[in-house]
Formats: structure tokens, C-alpha cells, sequence
């Protein structure tokens, strides 16, 4: 190879020009060469390469501001410096990860960065790692035997700062360890075939966590696995599970991925998860049928029985009164005593108790009434007794709470 051919190929890839252009070998270069798609694709290079050395001095604050005003897609194989010139292809998650800067790849991974799927092992990684080292040393000593000049040398000292980078990886990957395992996972029913699982891990880590692994079984100590899914985003703590058989009790497990291989499992809770829908569990009727056919015939029986002797004997002295009032339980939802001490507008959870001709209210003379509202976290512990008197589960709070290892959070449980 020839010192011009040198000079092009690391002028390429490192130099940065004052009009802020970046020259890139040719190869590279978009098919569609129009000045505007060239200017794009020049100011992707540049914020490529800034994040790069970056990542190469474990620089997290400088990293997100690049990524922040940045629109190159973090996944894309790097274009720009002496990785461009590798067989094989990295991208800037596999550097950070080289390089163990566990704050530069929660960065990249807020920002949707995922395994590179040609370094999904340990000895790909190294493998690609040895390659590097080979051909830049190979650079080096082709460097040495050309005519020295100044572009030269200069090509030459950062081939030889590169080197010192890959060596820190090949320390780093001598010493990697298996990441911790998730510290609690949560499981919860989905629909009648998928599962949503939170995974917390801890903040301060030693080993970055690239991916899950799921798996679940119907035997509490996984004897037989029956399927598994692994989960590359890891810019939210939670992981969907689809294609699940139905009509199963199923147990859930989840292991955090690094470099080296899995952590040990955490067991999710519950334990078992029944899997079901709002709207269709298997084996069980509905019931909001009955529910309001029960209505209808209170409606009708309370309509027939106000034409009858009895009732006009008995609240004569109220009948203009109770003509004046509309047939229907809409007063009762107005903003009155009756419905609620401070209204706001929104969806509400609530129940009309009729029996003996009066409607059931609360110790403060208002309708049993839930504000429904996903950004609430915890509920008032009356409103959690009622709710589960009225879904028909009280006798089933014995079991549940059986169920319930002595160890679990219970704050955790409820979110």
C-alpha cells in the first residue's frame, strides 16, 4: 500500500476541516450524492465521530450532548474512524462496551442502541477485537517502511493512539464478569396471550446489562422450561411476552445479559400468573350481563309497583314530589351532596347500591366513587376495600394473602 493511499484512508477518517466537512473514503459515501443529502450525511459523520471519541474518554456528559442535537441513528455502523476499515462492522455500543463505560452505554441505550448481533458472544467479540488489532498493527509497520513526512508521521501517531484504545478493550475483556441479576420483577396478565413484565435493576452496577432473557415454565422450580424471549430495548424496564399458550398458569423468570453471558434468574411475582383478558377469562362467566339484567328488572319492578294501591296509599302524601323527579339515576351523578364533596372532571369508578327504597352511601353521605387515573400510584385504603368487595373477591382474600411470600414488598406489589 502505497503513502498516498494511507494518508487518503486516515485523512478520511479522522479529519475534521474548518467549514465543518469530513472527508470520507469513497465507499462510503451515500448513493444519492445531492448537495443536500451530502450535507446530511457529512454532519452525521461529524457527530459520529465526536460521540466516538467521547465514548474512547469515558466522557457521559459529552457523549449526551452529541446525542442530544444529534440525528444519526445510534445503531448504524460506524463510518467514521479507524472502525470504518474493519471487516467487521462496529457500531458505538460495542465500543462503549469494550470499554466497559457502563454510563456511556445506559446512554446510548436511552437514545434505542441494541446488541450488535455479529458481537453477541464473548469470542465474537474477541474475535473481532483480535482482527482489529492485526490489521491496525499491520498499518503501523506499513507506516514505519514508507518515506517519512509530516502527513506521515502524523498518520502514524493515530494508528498508534488507536492501538492503545484496543488494548484497553483486551484488558477489559479479560476481566468482564457475568452482570448482577435483576434485583425484582413483577409480573402482570396482558391479554389471554401475552404477559407484561417490570424488571428493576440497580442503579450502581459494575457490568452494563445489554439485554433480558425471559423464561417461564408451569413448575415453580423451572424443572421444564417451555419457552423463552430475549429482549434487546433497554430503554424502558419492562418487557412484553407474547404468543403464550392460553388457558395456562404459567411462572416467570428473568436474567440480565451482559457481555460474558447471563446473571442467575430472579423469580417474577406472583408466582403464577393466570393468563387472561378484562373481558374474556376462560371457564368463568362474565357477569355484567346479570348485573344489568338485575337493574332492568329493579327498574321494571319499581315502575309496576308504583301503579299499585299499595304504593299510592303509602306515599300519597310525596306523589307530586316524586313525579317532579326524572325516572333514571342521573341526579344522583350531579355535582351535589349526593355524589361527590369536590367534583373535578374525569372518569369515575363508581357503584348505586338500591334496596328498601334508599341508595347506599358512604359514612360521608356521599355514592361509593373512585377517580380513575393511571398516573396514580397508590390508592386510600378504604377505596382498595371497597373496590374489592365490589369486584366479588372477598372471600378470595384469604388465599391471596396465603399466596403472599412474608419477604415481598408490598408497596412494590401494588404499583
Amino acid at each position: 500500500m502505497t503513502s498516498q493511499n494511507l494518508r487518503r484512508i486516515i485523512r478520511g477518517v479522522h479529519r475534521v476541516h474548518s467549514q465543518g466537512s469530513i472527508d470520507v473514503r469513497q465507499k462510503f459515501r451515500p448513493d444519492d450524492d445531492s448537495p443536500s443529502t451530502r450535507k446530511v450525511w457529512n454532519n452525521n459523520a461529524i457527530d459520529m465521530l465526536s460521540a466516538l471519541q467521547y465514548i474512547e474518554k469515558d466522557d457521559d456528559a459529552g457523549l449526551q450532548s452529541v446525542l442530544r442535537k444529534s440525528y444519526f441513528n445510534v445503531n448504524t455502523k460506524l463510518i467514521c474512524g479507524p472502525y470504518a476499515e474493519y471487516s467487521r462492522k462496529w457500531t458505538l455500543l460495542d465500543v462503549a462496551l469494550n470499554l466497559r463505560s457502563t454510563q456511556c452505554v445506559r446512554s446510548l441505550q436511552n437514545f434505542g442502541a441494541k446488541e450488535n448481533l455479529s458481537m453477541n458472544s464473548i469470542e465474537k467479540r474477541k474475535v473481532a477485537l483480535d482482527s482489529a488489532a492485526t490489521f491496525t498493527c499491520e498499518q503501523i509497520a506499513k507506516l514505519a517502511s514508507t518515506e517519512q513526512t509530516k502527513e506521515v508521521n502524523k498518520v502514524g501517531r493515530l494508528w498508534s493512539a488507536h492501538l492503545l484504545v484496543l488494548e484497553r478493550m483486551a484488558r477489559t475483556l479479560s476481566t468482564v464478569q457475568l452482570p448482577d441479576p435483576p434485583e425484582f420483577v413483577k409480573v402482570e396478565s396482558n391479554s389471554r396471550s401475552s404477559v407484561l413484565l417490570h424488571v428493576e435493576c440497580a442503579r450502581e452496577r459494575t457490568e452494563p446489562v445489554i439485554k433480558y432473557m425471559v423464561e417461564w415454565s408451569t413448575q415453580p422450580d423451572f424443572s421444564k422450561i417451555l419457552g423463552g424471549y430475549v429482549e434487546t430495548d433497554m430503554r424502558k424496564g419492562e418487557v412484553i411476552v407474547t404468543e403464550l399458550p392460553t388457558n395456562t398458569k404459567l411462572c416467570f423468570r428473568v436474567s440480565c445479559g451482559g457481555i460474558l453471558g447471563y446473571s442467575s434468574p430472579t423469580l417474577a411475582q406472583p408466582m403464577f400468573v393466570e393468563l387472561s383478558s378484562w373481558y374474556d377469562v376462560a371457564g368463568k362467566p362474565e357477569g355484567w350481563n346479570e348485573h344489568m339484567e338485575s337493574m332492568s328488572k329493579l327498574g321494571d319492578d319499581v315502575t309496576r309497583y308504583r301503579q299499585s294501591p299499595v304504593w299510592k296509599t303509602i306515599f300519597s302524601s310525596s306523589e307530586e314530589t316524586v313525579k317532579k323527579k326524572k325516572n333514571s339515576l342521573k341526579e344522583f351523578f350531579m355535582a351535589g351532596r349526593k355524589f361527590s364533596k369536590s367534583v373535578t372532571r374525569g372518569i369515575y369508578l363508581g357503584s348505586v347500591l338500591y334496596t328498601d327504597g334508599k341508595v347506599l352511601c358512604t359514612s360521608d353521605d356521599c355514592l361509593p366513587l373512585i377517580h380513575v387515573d393511571n398516573t396514580v400510584t397508590t390508592i386510600a385504603n378504604d377505596d382498595f376495600l371497597w373496590l374489592m368487595k365490589m369486584s366479588l373477591c372477598w372471600e378470595e382474600v384469604g388465599t391471596l394473602s396465603e399466596s403472599v411470600p412474608g419477604d415481598l414488598n408490598i408497596d412494590k406489589g401494588l404499583r
